[in-house]
């Protein structure tokens, strides 16, 4: 049975504004309403309700769609979906903990891998360092609200961080390492961000299909010396996650 709200909305064939767009926006209102997971109205029962076509349904929902506010499976029909996660941090240096919990989400992260190893072509570029020389390669997941949100591999320059073990990796994030246990000051970074199709590996450790859109983001952070303190390699799930960049005029 069609929800209510739809018979109490209504769109105006009269007006200068496209019945695509109002239908979108009818549709927004009952999204904002509902919980994650609740069921949108066919295209059938959609076209019947407001008398237009199916042309005009499908321009709204793909619209959603390509908004993240709703998920369309084949055979099932549309649902609600959580909204992404705004990542700001392309603009300003703050660890992923820090970004969730002032979100309002519930955040750890999971060590899978530390070991010592000689750097490799990529790695020695990265770092600014002589080819072989030892890096910590660090391996771990990071969860929001039990949510496996990115996976992402790390490597740190041995000689920066003597010290460092698997046991100071689970208890605070490379980026606090970085800043509160050896006092480096990042003064900027440099990032390459990419979208890519998700291997049987990354599609098993976040949770999503084999091939499913993944945001790859290699970054290199440099001190007030621009020496690089860490090249890291973060999976981002392109579900749960969306990205916002600021620019400012040099004027």
């Amino acid at each position: 049975m069609l929800d209510p709200y739809f018979s109490y909305n209504k769109i105006n064939k009269t007006i200068p504004i496209p019945l695509y767009y109002q239908i979108k926006e009818i549709l927004m209102g009952f999204i904002k309403t509902r919980e994650n997971g609740t069921p949108l109205p066919t295209e059938e029962e959609l076209c019947d309700v407001y008398q237009i076509s199916r042309p005009t349904v499908r321009q709204a929902m793909k619209e959603l769609e390509t908004n993240g506010m709703i998920c369309r499976l084949k055979g099932k029909g549309s649902f609600i979906v959580e909204p992404k996660i705004n990542q700001e941090f392309l603009t300003r240096f703050e660890d992923f903990e820090d970004r969730m919990e002032r979100l309002g989400y519930s955040v750890h992260s999971e060590t899978t891998e530390f070991e010592i190893v000689a750097a490799n072509e990529i790695e020695a570029s990265s770092l600014s360092i002589p080819l072989n020389t030892q890096v910590y390669k660090i391996r771990g997941i990071k969860y929001a609200n039990q949510i496996p949100m990115v996976i992402y591999l790390s490597y740190l320059p041995v000689h920066l961080y003597p010290t460092l073990n698997k046991t100071i990796c689970e208890q605070k994030s490379i980026a606090k390492i970085i800043t509160e246990e050896y006092g480096y000051l990042v003064e900027k970074y440099q990032k390459t961000i990419e979208i890519k199709t998700a291997s049987d590996y990354e599609a098993q450790l976040l949770t999503v299909k084999k091939g499913a859109p993944l945001q790859y983001i290699d970054t290199i952070s440099f001190d007030n010396r621009e020496v690089p303190l860490e090249f890291s390699m973060e999976r981002y799930r392109s579900d749960k996650n969306k990205f916002r960049i600021f620019f400012t005029s040099n004027h």
